[in-house]
């Protein structure tokens, strides 16, 4: 009874396997629920792909040269070797430093924002875009602007914690505004003259004057409480305007830390700097110019070494020098105090010069002179 009972319990335990018909008829009968997913599905990822900007990414390489082991190498070659011994993990952290990050964004004005340009007829062009981003000349085809984009020759920061919403109207040849865009107050009007004259004759000016008006034509100096501008935007018309942010400096250093991976390549010495944007010439820019900091930042660090070991070797032979010095004229008052003297390297070569009969004369006083004219 028990084996009877056992082997029951062993067929109830058994589930039946479905066909491919009954499989058939479950999909059929949910068909709706299906097809209801997969459109949903679909459509969000249609409208993910809408919203969401692209983002590209530029990648360049960094080789790490390894300094040689040769033991015939000595200290001074290793002080002038410009070859770092930092390990490649020490080299990639490198990339991330502030003197790094600080140098691409002055160089590429990251934290400088343009929210909008506004053309002399009222047209509102909304742009929101970093400058770096501008850099590229697809997005005045993309934007539709009759005229280029403003271009900041310089911008120094003088306070790295605080942000500002600025706009700038052009009123003239060499002529523009800058208002405060949360108070629409003016702030300065900049009026450049080459000569410092209200007017110019240019009938009055040389070639080299003449010239140099041209190629200051459309620029404006603006020394702000935040930061001293330089712009120029000499193809815009008469009532331009554009909006542009100054971003807190640090938040602006840390974004472009963020875009920034850096990855060794396998076990090699080779390591890749990548740089991801939404623009895919600012990420191909902003590669090339984080590499070019990075070698002129290791580069002037070694140099650097290398300055203070030079003075440090400096230091020694003037410390060896003094001693020398001084051991010299000690010995010189110990031969005083003990009338010693001693043949210089002048007078042994005059005396290996002399004829032989001359050195027998003279050899012969000599003797008279100590030995009291004893002997020969």
């Amino acid at each position: 009874m028990n084996a009877m009972f056992s082997n029951n319990s062993r067929n109830h335990g058994k589930r039946k396997e479905k066909t491919l018909i009954e499989i058939l008829q479950i999909v059929f009968r949910r068909k709706y629920v299906l097809i209801g997913s997969l459109a949903v599905t679909i459509f969000l990822a249609v409208l993910y792909n809408m919203l969401t900007t692209p983002v590209y990414e530029a990648t360049g390489l960094l080789k790490k040269e390894v300094a040689s082991n040769e033991r015939t190498r000595g200290d001074f070659a290793d002080i002038i070797d410009l070859q770092t011994r930092d390990e490649i993990e020490t080299e990639m952290e490198l990339v991330n430093t502030w003197n790094v990050l600080s140098s691409v964004v002055d160089e590429l004005k990251i934290n400088i924002n343009i929210p909008s340009i506004i053309t002399p007829d009222g047209r509102r062009i909304e742009i929101d875009q970093p400058i770096v981003n501008l850099f590229d000349p697809v997005l005045i085809n993309e934007y539709a602007i009759p005229f280029k984009f403003p271009k900041f020759n310089s911008v120094k920061i003088k306070s790295k914690k605080e942000s500002a919403k600025f706009y700038v109207k052009k009123t003239g040849k060499n002529a523009f505004e800058i208002y405060d865009a949360l108070s629409d107050q003016l702030l300065i009007l900049s009026n450049f003259q080459p000569s410092g004259n209200s007017s110019i004759n240019e009938s009055e000016l040389s070639d080299d004057s003449l010239l140099n008006v041209a190629s200051n034509e459309g620029i404006a100096k603006f020394e702000l409480p935040i930061a001293d501008i330089e712009i120029e935007w000499a193809d815009a018309p008469f009532g331009s305007i554009f909006h542009f942010d100054i971003v807190n400096y640090y938040k602006a250093m840390d974004k472009l830390k963020k875009q920034i991976s850096v990855e060794r390549k396998g076990k090699t010495n080779v390591f890749d700097v990548s740089v991801s944007s939404s623009s895919p010439f600012a990420s191909a820019l902003i590669a090339n110019t984080v590499i070019d900091k990075f070698r002129e930042s290791r580069i002037d660090q070694q140099k650097q070494t290398i300055r203070y070991s030079f003075k440090f070797v400096d230091d020694q032979l003037a410390e060896m020098q003094d001693k020398l010095r001084e051991a010299e004229d000690n010995l010189s008052k110990f031969k005083a105090s003990g009338q010693i003297t001693t043949i210089d390297q002048s007078s042994r070569e005059l005396i290996e010069n002399m004829r032989s009969e001359d050195f027998e004369v003279i050899l012969k006083e000599v003797n008279k002179l100590f030995l009291g004219g004893r002997g020969n």
